[in-house]
């Protein structure tokens, strides 16, 4: 397994957990945005 394929399911879960509680959707969101940013990265890299 990639790394960064560890990193995506980490964020997921964490996504996951965050959204099962459903109370503000702006901190998933931008947690969201931050990984595919990062995650951008670090494939070009």
């Amino acid at each position: 397994m990639r790394h960064e394929a560890l990193i995506l399911l980490a964020v997921l879960s964490f996504y996951g957990a965050f959204s099962h509680v459903g109370n503000t959707t702006l901190i998933p969101r931008l947690a969201w945005r931050f990984t595919l940013t990062w995650g951008k990265k670090f494939n070009y890299k």
